[in-house]
C-alpha cells in the first residue's frame, strides 16, 4: 500500500509474526488464511510483519503468487512460470533447480504452439477470428486445461456467441491436445518428451504438483530423502541449497486465482506437502473465508488449517491517527476523510494522498478510478459505472441501468464484491466515497454520459 504507515492491527500482527517464526504451527504443513474485503489491508499487514520480523533463522525458501488482472490465468502458466519467477533466492544458482517444472513449461508451450498453429490454419484469413485465437492463448502455457472456462474470459459484447463456440470446438478437437503414440509403447527413454507431454495432457494437476514437489525436495532436502519417487533414484540431482530448509508459500488475491488453483492445491499439492520431509507454511490472502472457496479445505485438510485472520475496517481512532500523522490537521477535513473512507486502509491512503497533493483534480480522479478497479475484469468495470448512480441496487434498478445485461448476474457479483459495497447500509449500495469519485470522474470524461446515467438512475428509482 503506497505511502501508508502502519497503524493498529496489534492482535493480527502478533499472531502472524508468531506463525512466521514457527510458534503454534503443525508439522510438516500449516495453512494460515488472511481474509477480508478488497482494500481492507491484507497485503499491507503481511508486508508490515515480514518487513519488521527477522525471519533469517527460519531459512525459508519463499515463493509467491499474486492474483489480479483481467481474465483467467492458466494453471501451467501460474505454476511453471509465475511461481518460479517469484523465487529471487535462486537467481545466482542458475537453472539447475526447478528442473522438472521448467521442463513442464517447455512441454506445455510446445503443445500450445501446435494447437494454435492448427486452429489458425482452420480459420484461414478471417482477421476477427485470428485475433480471438491469439487472445485465447494470452493467458499463458497450458490452454487445454482452461478450455471449459474460455467463454468466461471473452467479452461477449465484442464477439458473437456462435464464433466463440466454434473456436472452442476447434480447440477441443485439435490433434495437439491428443495423446501421442510412443515407440514400443513408451518402454524406451522419453528422449523426445512425448511421455511428459502425454502426462500433462492426461493429468495436468497431478503432474504439475508431483514435479513441483520433487523440485522442492531437491532444494530443501539432502541425501536420499530428496528422491521421493522410484523414477528419481537413477537421476543425477543438484545438491541441497545451503541455508534453505523450509518452504513459505504466499498466495495473494486468492479470489482471482481460486478458479485456477483450488483443485490443484486441495487435491494435489497440499496432500503432498502434508506428508513431506520438509516443513511448509502456506499463507493465503483472499476476500472470502478459505473454507468457503472449496468444501475440501475443511473436509480434507482441517488438520493443517492453523487459523484465519479476518480483517475488518480500522477503528475511527486508528484511522484518525493515520490521517493526522500525515500532516492533515484541519478538523473538518479529517472528519470528511474518516466518514467517506469508512475505515478502509486502501481508500484512506488514497484519499490522504490526494488531499496532500492539492485535492481532487481530474488526474487524481482518474487515479482513484484506476486504483479502485484494478481487481476487476473489463466487463465488471462496465457494470460498475452505472451502479454508482443508484441509491439502491437490486434486479429492477440494475435492469433499468443495464437493460442488455442479465441483472441477476450483476447483483450476485455486486453482493460478493466487498471492496465497493457499503457494509453498513441496510440496502445494497456502493460505498459513498466510491460513488462520489467515480460519478465525478465520469462527468469529467463525458458530461453527456453523466447526464444520461443520472436520468436513467432517477427513472429507475421512481419505478422501483
Amino acid at each position: 500500500m503506497n505511502r501508508m504507515e502502519f497503524v493498529g492491527r496489534e492482535d493480527p500482527v502478533r499472531k502472524l509474526r508468531a506463525w512466521l517464526l514457527g510458534d503454534g504451527l503443525k508439522s510438516p504443513l500449516s495453512i494460515v488464511s488472511i481474509s477480508g474485503p478488497g482494500g481492507i489491508g491484507k497485503t499491507w499487514l503481511l508486508k508490515h510483519v515480514m518487513d519488521n520480523t527477522n525471519l533469517s533463522p527460519r531459512n525459508y525458501l519463499t515463493l509467491k503468487l499474486t492474483g489480479g488482472g483481467d481474465g483467467l490465468r492458466n494453471l501451467g502458466q501460474v505454476v511453471c512460470y509465475d511461481l518460479i519467477q517469484s523465487c529471487s533466492q535462486l537467481d545466482s544458482v542458475g537453472k539447475s533447480y526447478f528442473n522438472q517444472t521448467r521442463k513442464n513449461l517447455r512441454a506445455l508451450c510446445w503443445i500450445d504452439a501446435q494447437a494454435q498453429s492448427e486452429v489458425l490454419k482452420a480459420v484461414g484469413h478471417d482477421t476477427e477470428l485470428r485475433k480471438m485465437v491469439h487472445d485465447f492463448f494470452r493467458a499463458g502455457a497450458g490452454l487445454q486445461d482452461t478450455l471449459p472456462f474460455l467463454k468466461k474470459r471473452v467479452d461477449l459484447s465484442k464477439m458473437k456467441k456462435e464464433q466463440i463456440d466454434g473456436l472452442v470446438g476447434l480447440l477441443e478437437r485439435t490433434k495437439a491436445y491428443c495423446q501421442e503414440t510412443r515407440w514400443l509403447g513408451g518402454t524406451l527413454p522419453d528422449l523426445l518428451g512425448a511421455g511428459r507431454r502425454n502426462r500433462l495432457r492426461a493429468k495436468l494437476e497431478t503432474t504439475l504438483a508431483a514435479d513441483l514437489y520433487a523440485d522442492l525436495s531437491v532444494i530443501l532436502l539432502s541425501g536420499p530423502r530428496k528422491r521421493y519417487r522410484l523414477s528419481d533414484i537413477p537421476k543425477p540431482m543438484p545438491s541441497k541449497v545451503a541455508g534453505l530448509d523450509r518452504l513459505l508459500l504466499i498466495i495473494d488475491d486468492y479470489e482471482s486465482l481460486q478458479e485456477t488453483l483450488n483443485s490443484f492445491l486441495v487435491g494435489n499439492l497440499v496432500p503432498l506437502l502434508a506428508q513431506a520431509k520438509f516443513e511448509t507454511l502456506i499463507l493465503i490472502l483472499g476476500r472470502d473465508k478459505l473454507s468457503s472457496t472449496h468444501s475440501d479445505w475443511k473436509q480434507q485438510h482441517e488438520s493443517v488449517l492453523v487459523d484465519e485472520l479476518k480483517l475488518t475496517e480500522l477503528s475511527r481512532e486508528e484511522a484518525e491517527q493515520y490521517v493526522r500523522s500525515r500532516g492533515i490537521v484541519d478538523d473538518s477535513t479529517v472528519c470528511r476523510i474518516l466518514e467517506e473512507t469508512e475505515g478502509y486502509p486502501y481508500l484512506l491512503a488514497g484519499e490522504v494522498a490526494d488531499e496532500l497533493d492539492g485535492g481532487r483534480s481530474a488526474l487524481h480522479l482518474k487515479g482513484f478510478y484506476d486504483r479502485q478497479t484494478r481487481w476487476m475484469t473489463s466487463v465488471q468495470k462496465v457494470w460498475l459505472d452505472p451502479l454508482c448512480f443508484l441509491d439502491e441496487i437490486n434486479e429492477e434498478t440494475v435492469y433499468a441501468m443495464l437493460p442488455e445485461e442479465e441483472p441477476g448476474q450483476i447483483v450476485k457479483w455486486f453482493e460478493g464484491e466487498a471492496s465497493i459495497r457499503n457494509p453498513r447500509s441496510k440496502k445494497w449500495q456502493v460505498l459513498r466515497i466510491i460513488r462520489s469519485r467515480i460519478c465525478e470522474y465520469i462527468k469529467n470524461e463525458s458530461p453527456k454520459r453523466f447526464r444520461e446515467l443520472q436520468e436513467r438512475a432517477r427513472l429507475a428509482c421512481e419505478n422501483a
